[in-house]
C-alpha cells in the first residue's frame, strides 16, 4: 500500500529570465478517486503560493491551460502547514 500524505499548502516558481510566460494555470490532487482543484492562477511568476484546507493525496498535478512560450517551472512543491 502507498503512502499518502495531507497537504495545505503549494509553492510553484517559474524561471523569469526571459520573462513570464505561464498565463493560466491549476494545481488538483487525487482525492477519493476524483481530481480536485485545489488552487488557480494567471501567473506564476518568480513565486506563486497557495494555502487551501488539508487533502490525503499522493498524487498532484499542476494543468497550464496557457501560456505566451514554453513553461520554464523551476520548483513544485507541497507541504502540509495546518496540522
Amino acid at each position: 500500500m502507498e503512502a499518502t500524505n495531507n497537504i495545505s499548502q503549494i509553492v510553484l516558481q517559474e524561471d523569469i529570465s526571459q520573462g513570464e510566460r505561464v498565463r493560466s494555470f491549476i494545481v488538483e490532487a487525487m482525492v477519493s478517486g476524483k481530481w480536485l482543484q485545489l488552487s488557480e492562477g494567471t501567473v506564476i511568476g518568480q513565486k506563486f503560493i497557495d494555502v487551501f484546507e488539508p487533502v490525503n493525496t499522493r498524487r498532484i498535478r499542476l494543468i497550464i491551460h496557457e501560456a505566451i512560450e514554453t513553461p520554464q517551472i523551476t520548483n513544485f512543491s507541497v507541504y502540509n502547514i495546518l496540522e
